[in-house]
């Protein structure tokens, strides 16, 4: 005897999965509950939304360096000029990015691959010899 299913549904695209994440978070129900009523299962819930917190980083650098420019464009600088304005505006927010990259590396690597990591970068003690 086979299992009903219900309908078959369509792959969501990014603008729908923000919209799901904005609902569920204003209906006052658990994760578990809101998508339990939309047929979606929590782990798909959970990598979409790392997924589109590690787009919307992404692109509040670029959006960042992006004003950048147009600033220097607008103020009409020379290339020292723009290098030392990006650093000053720009570099705060690659700073951000790099401190979020690295918790989230900690996060998803293995206890293991931390420790062989440190390990490799530890000077090693030569062995003394007698002769």
């Amino acid at each position: 005897m086979q299992k009903e299913r219900g309908p078959k549904r369509s792959r969501l695209d990014s603008a729908s999965w923000l919209m799901l994440l904005e609902v569920q978070a204003s209906s006052g129900l658990s994760i578990k509950e809101f998508y339990a009523v939309q047929g979606i299962s929590v782990a798909s819930f959970y990598q979409w939304r790392r997924r589109l917190q590690a787009a919307k980083v992404a692109d509040e650098g670029l959006f960042s360096k992006i004003l950048v420019e147009e600033k220097a464009r607008n103020l009409g600088l020379d290339a020292e000029q723009r290098l030392e304005l990006r650093l000053k505006e720009s570099k705060p927010v690659f700073d951000t990015l790099g401190d979020w990259l690295h918790i989230q590396y900690d996060k998803v690597t293995p206890a293991s691959a931390n420790l062989s990591a440190s390990k490799a970068t530890q000077p090693t003690a030569k062995p003394s010899s007698t002769t």
